[in-house]
């Protein structure tokens, strides 16, 4: 149970303003910081001296949570950074009727979300802009008060793929950003929420590529396994009369990644990926 107020100076800790003499701030690089201000002199000795669990009863990241209301993972020693459990944020509404005839339900997204979506991907991303495929949805990957990653699920690319069924999606960007401490498996979270959202709108595979000189790290502990190499596309872009300059993702050979959202597309990967190997 922790102090309602200080034993040395008599200070009231639930004033809701400055609750147990800590504040939390964001700072200009996304970081988010427990700062501990004490009410008196002889606060401020006695947890340098004994410690925070002994003065409080419990440790700073059950007083953080509790006073910030946030899911804290930890408050690392010396700098008082704060690490909290990734948080998907997900504005998408699942719209029941699927729309133009295919099979996937539709998806609606407020005004905005889209374009605050690609605004961090054209931020952040290492090597794309922000997308031109047809956008499916979209999502935030949030650790308490500061976003560290984004990404964009859209229709394929791939003629193919999109005309093979009309029930496959792909991972079209996915970046992540900011402290390193404060984004440890926020790609594989990202993804694993991709298929699971994938899922609920009724497809069956859920496709990603990398470039070759990447290992798919984050895809391999999200379930996603590698079924394909892409050959770089003769040309690029860059034919008679199209006048676009080839993007960076079609000047190299990619690795496709998929992850069967069903029994039977499981089986369909399983295979694809055996015949990969």
């Amino acid at each position: 149970m922790l102090p309602e107020s200080c034993a040395w100076c008599g200070e009231d800790f639930l004033d809701g303003v400055g609750m147990y003499c800590l504040d939390l701030f964001t700072s200009e690089d996304d970081e988010q910081w427990a700062q501990f201000y004490p009410c008196c002199e002889a606060l401020q000795e006695a947890v340098a001296q004994d410690g925070w669990d002994e003065v409080f009863g419990c440790s700073l990241e059950e007083t953080v949570a509790h006073v910030f209301a946030l899911e804290v993972v930890e408050v690392l020693d010396g700098d008082g950074l704060v690490r909290c459990r990734l948080r998907v944020k997900d504005l998408t509404i699942v719209v029941p009727e699927a729309r133009h005839g295919g099979p996937l339900k539709g998806c609606e997204s407020p005004s905005g979300w889209q374009v605050r979506i690609f605004d961090a991907v054209e931020k952040h991303h290492r090597h794309h802009d922000r997308p031109k495929a047809a956008w499916k949805f979209g999502v935030e990957l949030w650790n308490g008060l500061v976003r560290v990653g984004v990404a964009v699920v859209e229709k394929p690319k791939s003629r193919l793929l999109e005309q093979s069924d009309g029930t496959v999606l792909e991972v079209t960007r996915l970046a992540t950003f900011g402290r390193k401490a404060l984004r440890a498996n926020a790609a594989s979270k990202l993804y694993a929420y991709c298929a699971d959202q994938a899922r609920a709108l009724g497809a069956t595979r859920l496709i990603t590529y990398t470039l070759e000189s990447e290992n798919g790290a984050s895809l391999k502990a999200s379930g996603f396994v590698r079924t394909a190499y892409v050959k770089p596309e003769r040309g690029g872009w860059n034919r008679r009369g199209r006048g676009a300059e080839t993007p960076i993702e079609l000047r190299g050979a990619k690795i496709r990644w998929e992850r069967g959202l069903t029994k039977q597309t499981r089986k369909l990967v399983a295979d694809a990926t055996a015949r990969y190997e």
